[in-house]
């Protein structure tokens, strides 16, 4: 091999060291000088695959995490007491969601997609229902009753309100909960 050639792989593995590769006893070098590796590190934690250990609970999409998958934002969720032939206690929740292949992908009706928690117990999950808004953002709504039945939302501070979101292709987004309040 001319010395050059034997230089020019040291180099080239010196580099891929420098640059944050993993060299390791496995790595050859072909008849073209170009090293093979059969363990690499992309920063990930894991081996080669790139994948971040994503499992698409995610709203939105960082490194590592599915590009396809809608995102929700809650943006009120209020208690109020109706009163007219009996009281009662009425929640509304808003929402916005997107999907990167369109609002008119997001499925219009989102079973469990409003998930109500107090404390770190779950308490209810009913609908969501989503209308295309325009191409790119769809509104969503959802209602329920009382949880304690009570008829005043005296403990509506107490309440931790999150909505979910799904598309016609079944990937799903979650948004981050938002405290209940008084109307």
């Amino acid at each position: 091999m001319h010395p050059l050639r034997r230089t020019g792989l040291g180099a080239l593995a010196l580099w891929a060291v420098a640059c944050g590769g993993k060299v390791d006893e496995t790595d050859t070098a072909n008849s073209a000088g170009t090293i093979t590796q059969t363990d690499t590190d992309d920063g990930t934690g894991t081996t080669g695959t790139g994948d971040a250990g994503n499992d698409g609970g995610g709203s939105g999409a960082a490194d590592g995490e599915d590009n396809d998958s809608p995102s929700a934002v809650i943006l009120d969720a209020r208690c109020a007491v109706r009163t007219s032939s009996d009281t009662r206690v009425v929640w509304s929740i808003d929402g916005i969601a997107t999907d990167p292949q369109g609002a008119d992908t997001l499925k219009p009706v989102v079973e469990d997609g409003v998930v109500v928690t107090m404390g770190e117990v779950e308490q209810l999950r009913v609908n969501l229902a989503c209308e295309a808004d325009s191409l790119a953002e769809a509104n969503c709504t959802g209602t329920f009753g009382s949880l304690d039945d009570t008829e005043t939302c005296d403990g509506a501070t107490s309440v931790q309100v999150r909505i979910e979101v799904e598309d016609e292709d079944g990937n799903r987004g979650v948004s981050e909960p938002i405290t209940g309040r008084l109307e």
